[in-house]
């Protein structure tokens, strides 16, 4: 499915059937649920629901998310099951890094500590491989927030008085959610970011000891040498064929979908077909 929304992101707010000034009620259009647990009965209920009411409901794949249950676990035990590769590596530049002068590890999580947490995590930010946020002003939105209800665990390693590595984790519930990640370039040799992580979860596992960890949306190799199971989120996209809008989202996203796949045995044959007729050629020659 395409990442943007057929329907544009005002989520249940005219996609729900509304009552209007005189009574009448607004035809639903689409209705665009995300980041579901398809193993959840809450799933099936919502898709039968969906379509009870007549709509076209399309289940897709959102994104995998790796985890690993940590309940009564210690930090030790962690690294115990991590690969020996993992370990050894973080070993060694954690001592490296510790003959820095002025190495200093911070864990931000107080609502009075959020400007200077906000502060260092956007010169790292900046410092880092990872292209500008779209929406500048969400993460400091986050990070007050979270800090407000308690569940900030913003990480920063120091070099002196510059700020080289930073990670914020949302622990909620009993669970730490890995949520960004990022580190200076001009410190790669040290792998501050490995360390970091490192620190962060003895934090997360010894003293918040929650029952999970979680590296989020995305399925990117490194995170399975840091938890060792996926799970996956799905989503529904529900349309309603009785309005133009929903017509439009059933053609491109449902539609476009099943006459893809019906023309994907023609195309191969007629490739492989192609394919034969150029080699005999290439032989007869």
């Amino acid at each position: 499915m395409d990442s943007e929304d057929p329907i544009p992101v005002r989520v249940l707010e005219r996609e729900a059937a509304t009552s209007e000034a005189n009574g009448t009620l607004v035809e639903v259009e689409g209705i665009h649920l995300k980041a579901l647990d398809p193993a959840s009965p809450a799933f099936a209920c919502l898709e039968q629901g969906l379509r009870a009411r007549g709509l076209i409901v399309q289940p897709y794949l959102g994104f995998g998310n790796w985890f690993e249950p940590t309940a009564g676990l210690s930090f030790e035990e962690y690294l115990a099951r991590r690969p020996a590769a993992l370990v050894n590596t973080y070993r060694r530049k954690e001592k490296k890094l510790g003959k820095r002068d002025g190495v200093r590890f911070c864990l931000y999580r107080d609502p009075a500590e959020a400007d200077e947490a906000i502060s260092a995590y956007e010169r790292v930010y900046a410092n880092s491989w990872k292209t500008p946020e779209p929406y500048p002003r969400f993460m400091p939105a986050l990070i007050r927030t979270a800090a407000r209800m308690g569940a900030l665990r913003l990480g920063v390693v120091w070099i002196g008085d510059e700020p080289v590595a930073a990670q914020v984790w949302i622990t909620w519930q009993g669970r730490s959610t890995i949520f960004k990640l990022a580190h200076d370039q001009h410190f790669d040799a040290l792998s501050v970011g490995s360390v970091l992580t490192m620190w962060m979860m003895r934090h997360a596992l010894d003293v918040d000891r929650v029952s999970e960890v979680d590296f989020g949306v995305g399925d990117d190799p490194y995170k399975r040498t840091w938890l060792a199971q996926r799970r996956e989120r799905w989503g529904l996209l529900a349309l309603n064929p009785r309005t133009p809008k929903g017509l439009l989202g059933i053609a491109r996203h449902v539609a476009g979908r099943a006459a893809k796949r019906a023309l994907s045995g023609p195309v191969a044959r007629i490739a492989s077909v192609r394919s034969e007729t150029m080699n005999r050629s290439s032989r007869a020659d």
